[in-house]
């Protein structure tokens, strides 16, 4: 397809094998950091819920404006439905202006129907989230709330119900975590099945972070898991609780206490992590010394695709079940 823009013809079609090159390029002027060839195959390629829908718009040869949505799969009530996951939005800076990423986007939607995907939803940065909003027709929920927690915080007395409670380090994820999600998955409205398959490929198989991976037992019975990272910037280091279950919501507690020492033995002063609110006022996250603000930069949305009986559902954030996990940032 060719659309005509300020004087300029550009190119708009799908990714064909060996555009990630350019991706990759475009990628590195418009965020200033590298993108590894791997992080991009283990995102678009190999990911267990099927490959990224990518559109491209050209100049010539130059790839002026790429977006990509992938594929994966969303517990919305009692089903599990098709999604996609909203992607590296950018642009290059000399042709920003010209309507190139609305244009890319409707492209990619309508490829997305057509291949029974039913939402797309995603973690826009403030140049982008007004731009899904009021000219892609998402539901906005602004920026995502982020509790901290200052490392030198005493963490609770575990309480005698809670002290039975055994945490491991491990490699990988088992078939235990694919019981416990069949066991708690009743109490989550809408959230990306914890299971197995995805968990390994979100958090094992990534090739460019290293995160540490803990499952808590009561004897042989597992009791939920949590993944955890360190981030360093310019001589800071952060903790993240990047992604968490369990099968009752008291654990959470544990979780946080575990942290807590965990990051200040490695000289790690502050923690951040995603919460669902409802969550963090029933286990009463406040007694750790949590502060509750938004993310700077990061904001939430989505957009139903097609016709679906639960849109109401999804129109309510606290029905949403999100940690750092979630997001392709963390």
């Amino acid at each position: 397809m060719k659309i005509k823009r300020n004087d300029v013809e550009f190119e708009i079609r799908m990714y064909r094998e060996g555009d990630e090159k350019d991706i990759l390029k475009l990628f590195k002027i418009v965020f200033n950091k590298q993108m590894t060839i791997k992080f991009w195959k283990w995102r678009f390629m190999e990911n267990p819920f099927g490959k990224g829908i990518i559109a491209l718009a050209y100049d010539g040869n130059i790839l002026a404006s790429h977006y990509a949505v992938m594929p994966i799969h969303l517990k919305v009530c009692n089903s599990v439905i098709k999604a996609v996951f909203s992607m590296t939005t950018m642009t290059h800076p000399e042709y920003r202006g010209r309507g190139l990423f609305p244009k890319l986007a409707k492209l990619v939607y309508e490829e997305a129907k057509r291949k029974k995907y039913s939402l797309v939803y995603g973690f826009p940065n403030e140049n982008s989230y007004m731009g899904f909003v009021k000219k892609l027709n998402w539901i906005g929920f602004g920026k995502i709330p982020v509790y901290t927690i200052k490392c030198d915080t005493t963490p609770l007395k575990k309480s005698k119900a809670i002290s039975a409670i055994s945490i491991k380090e491990v490699d990988s994820f088992k078939d235990d975590v694919d019981n416990l999600w069949n066991k708690v998955k009743k109490y989550f409205l809408i959230a990306v099945p914890r299971t197995k398959e995805y968990l390994n490929w979100r958090f094992v198989k990534n090739p460019d972070q290293r995160y540490f991976i803990f499952s808590m037992y009561n004897s042989s019975d597992i009791k939920g898991y949590f993944v955890l990272k360190i981030y360093e910037e310019k001589n800071k280091k952060l903790g993240h609780v990047i992604d968490l279950v369990v099968d009752e919501y008291r654990y959470i507690k544990d979780i946080l206490a575990f942290s807590i020492d965990f990051f200040k033995e490695r000289d790690v002063n502050e923690i951040t992590l995603w919460l669902n609110e409802v969550i963090a006022n029933k286990i009463d996250i406040e007694k750790f010394g949590a502060k509750k603000s938004f993310m700077e930069r990061t904001y939430f949305g989505c957009r139903v695709l097609k016709d679906i009986f639960y849109e109401d559902t999804l129109k309510d954030f606290k029905n949403w079940y999100i940690t750092m996990g979630d997001s392709d940032v963390f």
